[in-house]
């Protein structure tokens, strides 16, 4: 096909399977369509869902939007029917359940654009809210965004980044059995040396999830990924089962810690409310070993578990 806009922006509607608001939905879409319609662009919204739901969503808040069929498909599989279906020189990812805040996404094509010789940019997710719940919790499943400052990422957030198009279809994402495949595709392109960048003004704001859904989920994930790669450092325990767990925990916790220490003023924490979140992690990491135990229960499957 031949690449005939500057870019094409992607909204996809997985998350609408897992109980996104459609208001949160039709948002995305109209900041879609506006970034889009400012630069010459194009809007794809990729369709797990199927219906007139999300059609009659996407006719009210981006009209000249196009809809992918993208039923059956996981949620790195729907990313990459967008970019083989795109026509824009660069791509750019927004989730339904992702505000983008200030000059996004300006910042991520600015970025990208210094950046010709490497796959893509990752933009800083955040969850929203003030409290520290919602700051523990970015660090904990964004927590690789820190250091916040432009660098090599060594993983991205898919909710929230752009590409080369030519450089993500030479190197697509695959999740394998899990839900995103975001680690070991920023692996595949470190190893290529063309690695993500990060973008730290490149700003989304992401829905804070159901804790105990959302936390047991990543827990399973964390034994589902040393599954799919056993080059991982931690996959050298999983001869342990169950037994690993404790492990596991220690290590996510400890991770946590340092993370929240070098980062907790970007996360709107003083000194005294770094103390908090760094108490709050322990009980917190307790739902992700559930997750974990869990995975050990059911044992390696084909398909993402969604958590209890």
């Amino acid at each position: 096909m031949n690449t005939l806009l500057p870019v094409s922006i992607v909204v996809e509607t997985y998350n609408l399977v897992e109980g996104t608001d459609r208001a949160r939905f039709a948002a995305a879409l109209g900041a879609a369509a506006a970034a889009a319609g400012q630069r010459g662009g194009e809007v794809l919204v990729t369709d797990v869902c199927g219906g007139p739901d999300v059609a009659g969503i996407v006719a009210a808040a981006a009209p000249e939007a196009r809809l992918l069929d993208a039923v059956g498909l996981s949620y790195d599989e729907a990313k990459m029917l967008a970019a083989v279906e795109s026509r824009g020189e660069s791509i750019v990812y927004l989730d339904s359940d992702c505000e983008p805040v200030g000059d996004w996404p300006e910042t991520l094509l600015e970025t990208l654009r210094r950046y010709p010789l490497h796959a893509g940019v990752g933009g800083l997710t955040r969850y929203q809210g003030e409290g520290l719940v919602a700051a523990v919790m970015s660090v904990m499943d964004f927590g690789f965004l820190i250091p916040v400052e432009e660098r090599p990422l060594a993983c991205y957030a898919f909710n929230n980044a752009a590409f080369h198009r030519s450089a993500l279809l030479a190197c697509p994402s695959a999740s394998g059995g899990l839900r995103c495949g975001c680690f070991a595709h920023a692996q595949a392109l470190l190893r290529q040396g063309t690695p993500m960048i990060l973008a730290p003004r490149a700003v989304a704001r992401h829905d804070l999830p159901p804790m105990v859904r959302e936390r047991s989920r990543q827990g399973h994930d964390t034994i589902a990924a040393c599954w799919e790669n056993a080059d991982l450092p931690e996959a050298r325990f999983l001869w342990l089962g169950v037994f690993s767990v404790p492990l596991f925990y220690g290590m996510r916790v400890a991770l946590d810690w340092k993370r929240l220490a070098v980062g907790y003023r970007h996360l709107g924490l003083g000194p005294l409310g770094l103390v908090g979140a760094l108490a709050l992690v322990v009980p917190m990491r307790l739902l992700d070993a559930m997750g974990m135990i869990h995975a050990f229960v059911v044992g390696r499957r084909a398909e993402s578990w969604g958590g209890f």
